[in-house]
């Protein structure tokens, strides 16, 4: 009996301990905070989880573009390699061909042209059948070329190299070409900033496309101190070396006839029209800086005297390069260089290894009308290296004539202009 009453009394008592203990006030704190942890881990959960699958998108978006980025890198190298194997295929078929030419006919001669074109990665085989193509049977051999210009270029005014060099420092000097209408002056100019860097430059390589007065402007303008070619500006002239080039009197005035630019005379129905049928000279104006200055000359074959003796006269003292229209296109490696070592310069091909030297192998200048389509390098070998000197077609032979006997004989002398044979 007292024991059951023990166990009673004990019951009771826990049940008030119980209750005492967690009173409804503390039982729900003890929820609020079970659900407030609830909620964190299920917080930690989500933002673990969002982080890995970012991360795994980065990783897949990453590792596709790097798979893109080296199937295109592959795809450049292979390009280039299937490229230079073309290239060589190309050079030894050349060489092998040249080889085996027993009879001397495609090849012989026509080495250092080959070359040329080889450097400049033009393709002188089909491709298809292995053979050359049609346009280098009509190219001259080396042998035709300088039995008609020469075995090199023949520039005039070297000697005033030095004096250029020593009067203007190698900071300041620049190189500008000069010339009469339809001379290559734009082919002067493209192989110049193509290929020549003047040692001492602060900025840029020190070429210009044109001397201060203008390319085409006589150097009676050298100096003034109102007319300037446009852009020149900042350009002093005692600072630029001339290169001016000349072209053969007769073929210079039958381009005239297709392209005269800005000379007027009359020539439509015969050309170049020197002297009308009563013995008087056709005279002749062109004009400079937009038409400001005029100039007359008794005749198209008087300019080309009184235009040219300008830069060659013996009283002429100011620095200056004179060269053959022709020099720039038989030998347009060596001209270049002449001229960069005159200014101080020097030919990135010479100073940097593995890096040809930049020929110029289309037309620079803009189609005009009544320029033939076909004037580029090539064109230009197969145009005049292969026939012998003769008048050029569609000139006048009265004309021919006539300009025979006023042609400056010093300026002919000097650059090996001959006169053609009249019947």
């Amino acid at each position: 009996m007292m024991i059951e009453l023990a166990t009673n009394m004990h019951e009771k008592s826990r049940r008030r301990t119980k209750v005492v203990m967690n009173p409804p006030s503390a039982r729900k704190s003890i929820a609020k905070k079970r659900k407030k942890h609830v909620i964190s881990n299920n917080s930690s959960s989500c933002w673990i989880r969002g982080f890995v699958i970012l991360s795994l998108f980065t990783f897949f978006v990453t590792s596709i573009t790097l798979l893109v980025v080296l199937e295109e890198a592959s795809a450049v190298s292979s390009s280039r390699v299937e490229s230079a194997s073309a290239t060589t295929i190309t050079t030894s078929s050349m060489i092998m061909l040249c080889a085996q030419d027993e009879k001397k006919v495609m090849c012989d001669g026509k080495e250092k042209l080959l070359s040329i074109l080889t450097s400049a990665n033009i393709d002188v085989i089909d491709n298809s059948t292995g053979a050359p193509l049609p346009f280098w049977s009509e190219v001259p051999t080396w042998d035709q070329i300088t039995a008609l210009f020469g075995p090199s270029p023949r520039i005039v005014g070297l000697e005033t190299c030095e004096d250029f060099r020593r009067s203007v420092p190698a900071s300041r000097r620049m190189i500008g070409p000069a010339g009469l209408f339809n001379t290559g002056t734009n082919l002067a100019s493209q192989l110049i900033d193509k290929n020549c860097h003047i040692v001492g430059r602060e900025h840029g390589n020190g070429m210009e496309w044109q001397v201060p007065w203008g390319k085409h402007t006589p150097p009676s303008f050298r100096g003034h101190p109102i007319y300037r070619a446009d852009g020149s500006e900042r350009v002093t002239t005692e600072d630029i070396l001339p290169v001016v080039s000349i072209r053969e009197p007769f073929e210079w005035m039958h381009s005239m006839c297709h392209n005269n630019y800005v000379v007027r005379w009359p020539h439509q129905k015969r050309c170049p029209n020197l002297r009308y049928s009563n013995g008087t000279s056709v005279q002749i104006m062109t004009q400079y800086y937009h038409g400001k200055i005029k100039e007359y000359h008794q005749s198209l074959a008087h300019m080309w005297n009184d235009w040219n003796s300008q830069y060659t006269a013996s009283n002429v003292t100011f620095p200056r390069l004179l060269l053959r229209h022709k020099d720039l296109i038989f030998w347009p490696e060596e001209t270049t260089r002449i001229i960069c070592q005159c200014a101080g310069g020097v030919l990135a091909s010479d100073q940097e290894e593995h890096t040809p030297f930049a020929h110029v192998m289309e037309s620079p200048a803009p189609k005009r009308k009544g320029q033939k389509p076909l004037n580029g390098l090539v064109q230009n070998w197969i145009k005049y290296g292969n026939a012998p000197f003769d008048i050029p077609n569609n000139l006048n032979l009265e004309d021919v004539r006539y300009a025979s006997t006023i042609l400056d004989a010093h300026i002919m002398g000097l650059f090996g202009f001959r006169l053609p044979s009249v019947p």
